[in-house]
């Protein structure tokens, strides 16, 4: 069992790492709008799956997923969740007859449109707080992190 010493120790080497910082920030961002979206009854997660949706409409679970938000089992877990909520409706496509298409229903457009303001509100908030100078450092070490390690 660590001593409260060798908590401090490996708190102090972590807090030298940039991804340490980096995963602070998204756990901040994260429960943040974890707690905002509560009263709508849905999770960050399943916010992004329904603004993504929004976005590519109509969308396959194929799609979803490869925009990054999980596997496919992981999609056909959260779309079974987010129809037995009613936020969304699965029908065969018209134009394949083995894709599915997904779309929102207008309970769905009605609460991504809420979270999405409540999301933005929050991301809004941190902007205005770090300044359009330090926003601009954000992307610019995106894009660093990007051409150095996406090779």
């Amino acid at each position: 069992m660590a001593e409260n010493g060798g908590i401090s120790h490996l708190s102090e080497f972590l807090d030298d790492r940039i991804g340490t910082h980096v995963r602070r920030i998204t756990r901040l961002l994260i429960d943040t709008k974890a707690a905002a979206l509560q009263p709508l009854g849905i999770t960050v997660p399943q916010y992004s799956t329904l603004l993504s949706i929004k976005h590519l409409e109509p969308s396959s679970a194929a799609q979803l997923s490869r925009t990054g938000l999980g596997t496919p089992q992981s999609i056909a877990t959260m779309l079974s969740t987010l129809e037995g909520k009613g936020l969304i409706s699965r029908q065969a496509s018209p134009m394949h007859q083995k894709l599915v298409e997904v779309r929102l229903t207008r309970l769905g457009e009605k609460t991504v449109d809420e979270a999405d303001q409540l999301a933005a509100g929050i991301e809004a908030d941190l902007r205005k707080a770090i300044g359009e100078e330090h926003f601009n450092s954000i992307i610019a070490i995106e894009r660093v992190a990007k051409e150095l390690f996406q090779k």
